[in-house]
């Protein structure tokens, strides 16, 4: 009940952004604006905020995060590799397909949704995720987009060391060193930090205006993969991985990094080695669209609190 109360939470925010953008009260500047304040400074203060809630940490936590999130990269990875094929993807969209399987929007929906559940302190062990996310994109999902374009650029550690990562890093040694913060920084990070639950929907709410619904849900290919990506997929994650783990936040943990809807950094990775923009832009709309209703199912399929 309390997942589908803040999915619905989540996504009056999302009409409010829809409204502010049709009404001309938001613009794509003042959208773009704000997402550069949630990705550089609010998410990253939201999950620093984590290691300062004094909860107790537990190595073996750290563990057992770092390898639920690679095996489970690991299979979205094995899965995006058929799922395309399966679905009569025509061949030069794959690769974006595949991308799109394997990288879901943690950031902006998944942090947010697991602060809810669990309370900050569950976001100490979901920026090891984090930093495997990035990791994983700017390897694998660039090498994966640019052969569309036949580019080979080197791999710049510029790309992977950015806020959010580095963010991860500071929040993990903080957690395990727990040096003394002051009040008034404790209380900037932490204001700061929860801005992105509300900005971030609306953010999101206002770039669905490019598209008409008919347009969104007029390809039953992608209809099809949503389907596939925000319930089949999770649920027989979640349900092989709960023979081994019994802890609801890593189970939750499991759940933001399969079940949210495709990410906006598969966009900017279309944008500058893809084909086809405006399909990725597309199914990002309409899985954020869909995983309102989508989540708290799966949620309730699997069994998750």
């Amino acid at each position: 009940m309390l997942l589908f109360q803040q999915m619905l939470a989540l996504f009056i925010f999302l009409l409010i952004g829809y409204f502010m953008r049709k009404k001309q009260i938001l613009d794509a500047k003042g959208s773009h604006a704000i997402s550069w304040l949630i990705i550089n400074i609010a998410c990253p203060c939201m999950v620093i905020a984590s290691a300062l809630s004094g909860e107790d940490l537990s190595l073996q936590m750290f563990r057992d995060t770092f390898l639920l999130c690679l095996a489970t990269y690991a299979a979205l990875i094995a899965i995006s590799l058929f799922l395309p094929a399966l679905l009569g993807i025509p061949k030069e969209n794959r690769n974006t397909y595949r991308l799109m399987t394997i990288f879901s929007n943690i950031g902006f929906m998944g942090y947010p949704l697991l602060s809810a559940m669990y309370g900050s302190g569950c976001l100490v062990y979901a920026s090891i995720s984090n930093v495997i996310y990035n990791i994983l994109f700017y390897t694998f999902g660039i090498r994966t987009m640019q052969r569309d374009s036949n580019a080979s650029e080197p791999l710049r550690l510029t790309n992977i060391v950015n806020p959010g990562t580095l963010a991860c890093v500071v929040t993990l040694v903080m957690a395990l060193a727990r040096p003394p913060v002051p009040t008034f920084a404790e209380a900037v990070i932490k204001n700061l930090g929860a801005l992105p639950a509300s900005l971030a929907m609306i953010v999101i709410g206002s770039s669905l205006t490019e598209f008409r619904f008919s347009e969104i849900f007029s390809d039953w290919r992608d209809l099809a993969f949503s389907l596939a990506k925000l319930v089949i997929v999770p649920i027989v994650l979640i349900t092989i991985a709960k023979r081994f783990v019994t802890d609801p936040v890593l189970l939750g943990i499991l759940l933001v990094n399969c079940a949210t809807p495709v990410g906006s950094l598969v966009v900017l990775a279309v944008q500058q080695y893809g084909t086809n923009e405006r399909l990725a832009a597309k199914v990002v709309a309409l899985t954020t669209v869909l995983s309102v209703v989508t989540i708290p199912i799966v949620a309730a399929v699997t069994g998750i609190r």
